[in-house]
């Protein structure tokens, strides 16, 4: 029983396996040409086996245990291939810098931020009750969150599912690619829907689905968007690289490294299936990234990256300033303030130290080459 497996080995266990056995059941499977099976250390016949709610009614998986409400998933993005997608028009070119601050709030500041490009959280753009749009235009966003009016805009839709999953359910319905148009952002990564590993293998390709449509809806408004690959299997990135090869509007994907990418090593493995992708699709591509592994990696496949970055203002709201040691890895020490004291001069400076590292390919090369030698 997987209710039985603790949360946190459970990841582990139910992790596809590359070069693993394919589960028998799954050479039946009807989806098993857009899945590619699923292997696992873990005894079960299928990834229908992964589906253990005692009730339909508290069950929201994609499931076909339950047909009415499956054949309902199935109906709401049009079956679960990416091809049968049409083809994207072509938007302006991206140019943005190598290293992007994100920012959650204006929390504890008085001053505008001072920087050539920021990221705001995509959910923080639109209201999660009706998912209308809070922002009349560009320049009130920067107002909100306090910077340089003249930076570039990112609005990063990686997120935690409660935040970003009323943007399909409300913020479309409400009109929001219209009101992300009025607010001319540089870039806007589409929302993260989740791959879980513990949940049958249909729920990942409804996800991937959802992914391919909001990219796409936001690119027929004539917004500069990035695809987000979330993949599970060698598969999905097999589907992934092929919806972006016929794909050409397709120029700037996204990723991020901070939770699932973190478990048992399996960052590597998605530094490695990103650099298989770009070189399968043979022509530039940029990649917005969250987390900064294997940045000199992705530096040589793909032409642009830009570093997304939440350390400069989580630590700086907590009071920790950055410090690039000799090696060019950003450490932390804390910083005391007075009370209410703004902490304005605090992320102005950890924007500044952590730019100078992750923004930097050459200190990139540095940070990795010396982090070894420190192991050595």
């Amino acid at each position: 029983m997987i209710s039985t497996i603790p949360y946190g080995q459970r990841l582990r266990v139910l992790q596809h396996q590359p070069r693993g056995t394919m589960q028998l059941g799954c050479t039946t499977c009807r989806h098993l040409n857009l899945c590619g099976g699923i292997s696992m250390n873990h005894p079960v016949m299928s990834c229908r086996d992964l589906c253990e709610c005692a009730s339909e009614a508290s069950c929201n998986a994609v499931c076909p245990r339950r047909p009415k409400r499956f054949v309902e998933f199935l109906n709401e993005v049009d079956g679960f291939d990416l091809m049968s997608l049409p083809i994207a028009p072509l938007t302006r070119t991206v140019v943005l810098p190598n290293y992007i601050p994100l920012l959650y709030s204006r929390s504890s500041r008085t001053d505008p931020l001072t920087t050539t490009a920021v990221a705001i959280p995509l959910a923080a753009i639109f209201s999660r009750h009706d998912g209308s749009c809070r922002f009349a235009n560009r320049a009130a966003v920067m107002r909100a969150f306090r910077v340089d009016p003249a930076a570039g805009l990112v609005l990063s839709g990686v997120d935690e599912d409660r935040r970003i999953e009323p943007y399909w359910a409300r913020a479309r319905d409400a009109g929001i690619m219209d009101a992300l148009a009025r607010l001319r952002p540089d870039l806007v990564t589409v929302p993260n829907f989740s791959l879980f590993a513990d949940v049958p293998r249909h729920d990942n390709l409804f996800n991937m689905k959802r992914i391919a449509i909001a990219w796409l809806e936001l690119v027929f408004a004539g917004i500069p968007t990035a695809l987000h690959v979330n993949a599970r299997t060698d598969r999905d990135w097999e589907r992934w690289a092929e919806f972006i090869f016929h794909q050409p509007a397709s120029q700037t994907l996204s990723f991020e490294f901070a939770t699932g990418a973190k478990i048992n090593g399996r960052g590597i493995w998605y530094v490695d299936r990103l650099n298989w992708l770009a070189r399968q699709v043979n022509r530039p591509l940029a990649i917005a990234v969250r987390g900064t592994l294997g940045l000199e990696s992705l530096r040589r496949n793909f032409e642009k990256v830009f570093v997304v970055d939440t350390s400069a203002y989580s630590k700086a709201i907590r009071r920790f300033r950055a410090r690039r040691d000799s090696y060019s890895v950003v450490r932390w020490r804390r910083s005391f303030t007075l009370a209410r004291q703004p902490i304005d001069h605090i992320l102005q400076h950890n924007v500044d130290v952590c730019r100078e590292v992750y923004g930097n390919p050459i200190a990139a090369h540095c940070q990795r080459g010396n982090a070894q030698e420190q192991q050595n």
